[in-house]
């Protein structure tokens, strides 16, 4: 999704405040971010949202990264993050590499192993069964799908669905939000919602990001993500996560761009038909 102009308005914003100068500001993604050089020289990243409610969620967000590059993870290291009167704001490392394009197998079996590593006590609880839920029916009250019927049976049954509270869930773990070398992951970007909870969303995630855009997945890497989401995962949870990612998406989409729900909403119970079950 491209930012709205007033995204690109508040990195210009909150750059200026900083201290920092704009080289480019990228297109994509639902915060504004952009390549800054400050005094030093250095190249770094600025994102930025006009939500400052949001500071204590990017703080623990880049937290995470931080633990998780200390762990030899491919996470950037967050310079630090902030807010203005106006504004939440984070400013991390560059990280190098180019994007994926068309997710190939090997690095399919380098970000399921990646996401696996997520599973490990990271010091800090979230009721994230409790929360996803509740964060779910609010979504279902406000959605006019027509398969919302299906989807409150799949979240009435995760409601009783064990989950892990402590591993680390990034949060919107897809390929598009990774760097790669050939089949090496240089980079796994974008940590600003991450933190504790159970980490097979990631996978969950990167899953609907192959099977909603084929285009962006090799077949036979899709395959891949799929079984390592089986193998790690009975099918109510695995259903649960999906349909919660489905139901982000939709909330999202009506907030963003409300005309197109329906067909957004039937493109994604499509392609995602076998696993809400």
């Amino acid at each position: 999704m491209t930012p709205a102009p007033r995204d690109r308005d508040t990195i210009d914003a909150v750059a200026a405040q900083l201290g920092l100068t704009v080289r480019k500001q990228f297109g994509n993604g639902m915060f504004g971010a952009a390549l800054v050089v400050g005094d030093s020289g250095e190249e770094l990243i600025l994102k930025a949202q006009p939500d400052v409610s949001l500071e204590v969620t990017w703080r623990t967000g880049a937290a995470t990264a931080d633990l998780m590059r200390g762990r030899g993870y491919p996470s950037p290291h967050y310079v630090d993050v902030g807010a203005t009167e106006t504004a939440v704001w984070s400013l991390q490392e560059r990280l190098r590499g180019s994007d994926t394009g068309r997710l190939t197998v090997g690095q399919a079996r380098k970000l399921t192993a990646l996401a696996r590593s997520h599973d490990f006590d990271s010091g800090s609880r979230r009721p994230w069964r409790e929360e996803a839920v509740a964060a779910c029916q609010a979504w279902l009250t406000g959605s006019a799908l027509v398969e919302n019927d299906r989807l409150a049976a799949i979240i009435e049954r995760g409601a009783d669905a064990e989950m892990f509270e402590t591993t680390v869930v990034h949060g919107d773990f897809h390929h598009r939000n990774v760097l790669v070398d050939g089949d090496t992951v240089t980079g796994v970007f974008d940590w600003e919602i991450a933190g504790p909870g159970d980490w097979r969303f990631d996978l969950a995630m990167l899953l609907f990001a192959c099977l909603m855009y084929p285009a962006f997945s090799e077949p036979s890497a899709t395959i891949v993500v799929a079984d390592a989401l089986r193998d790690a995962a009975p099918d109510d949870v695995s259903s649960f996560l999906l349909a919660c990612q489905v139901l982000r998406m939709l909330s999202l989409t009506a907030a963003f761009q409300p005309d197109k729900v329906d067909a957004f909403g039937a493109q994604m119970m499509n392609a995602l038909d076998a696993w809400l079950r």
